[in-house]
């Protein structure tokens, strides 16, 4: 059987090679921008994922270390913080989590510590709110991968993806573009979109407000969306320019583009209006029970 530290060399080493396929390509003549580095979903020392827990929605993550114990194979501490999509960091808890795969997973209903010998702590639900983790390690190796569920009880329907790694392999360009597709609007039971403004200026990647209250009723950030068809002779569905009064965006294409021709599979493309603003984006769909999320995929820039 492979040992977890080869299958971790084989890993670390497939991010090696993204980083030279990713290395600056000029974009087809027309194209609205240029590839700068690796793609956000390689092993890291930080993870960004979403969550949505407002209404009839529930999720929960789930993470393995591919790094090594502490001393004596004992657990190493992760940190998570939960923020707010108004950008307000709610809660930060330290969770310890063994090396060569060991695995956590959270309930957004039921976020606590967890000590090295597995007491944990008091709860806190975040139902009610929408908004996004943070997942980080003290040191600087690439050793954390998890992903995200988000379920919907009214449609009973679920869908999730990979968190996003942000650290080692790269860090978020400013005024970049977020690309993703989807099935045909009006043939989904359920689809959310989610864009999060991230400052990932620091060690750590936090909300565009640093974790604070936002004024009320200021505008973050802006970010504009726009629909392309699959269809290659129908060109642009629409575009719509949207005020964010947070760090974050949770909404559905329908919400978006109201009285639009949705009946056909479309690509999603959205960039900040608001100079030196970094988003992330992440999209999930279902029909009927069945469902799948995705990363929206952007460039990093390659760390010097």
């Amino acid at each position: 059987m492979r040992s977890t530290r080869t299958v971790r060399s084989v890993l670390l080493a497939a991010v090696a090679l993204a980083v030279v396929a990713g290395a600056p390509t000029r974009a087809p003549a027309g194209a609205p921008f240029e590839a700068f580095g690796p793609n956000s979903d390689f092993p890291d020392r930080n993870l960004v994922m979403p969550f949505a827990a407002k209404g009839s929605r529930l999720g929960f993550f789930s993470i393995s270390n591919l790094g090594i114990s502490g001393p004596q194979e004992m657990p190493v501490p992760v940190t998570w913080e939960f923020y707010d999509e108004s950008g307000e960091l709610v809660i930060s808890v330290q969770r310890y989590i063994l090396g060569e795969g060991g695995t956590d997973i959270v309930d957004i209903t039921q976020v606590r510590s967890k000590a090295a010998d597995g007491t944990q702590g008091p709860p806190t639900s975040l139902a009610g709110r929408n908004g996004f983790v943070v997942i980080s390690k003290d040191d600087t190796e690439p050793d954390l991968v998890g992903n995200w569920t988000i379920a919907n009880t009214a449609t009973n329907s679920g869908f999730g993806g990979n968190g996003g790694g942000l650290g080692f392999v790269g860090i978020l360009a400013t005024d970049n573009f977020l690309f993703g597709t989807s099935f045909a609007p009006t043939s989904l039971g359920d689809n959310l979109l989610m864009i999060l403004g991230i400052d990932d200026f620091g060690t750590t990647p936090t909300s565009l407000t640093g974790g604070d209250v936002p004024p009320a009723g200021q505008t973050i950030f802006a970010v504009e969306i726009s629909l392309h068809s699959n269809d290659a002779t129908s060109g642009i569905v629409g575009s719509v320019e949207v005020p964010v009064m947070g760090t974050a965006l949770f909404t559905s294409l329908e919400e978006l583009f109201p009285g639009f021709d949705l009946g056909s599979s479309v690509s999603i493309v959205a960039r900040p209006l608001t100079p030196g603003v970094s988003i992330m984006g992440f999209y999930g769909q279902a029909v009927g029970q069945f469902g799948a999320g995705q990363s929206l995929r952007t460039d990093l820039l390659p760390l010097e």
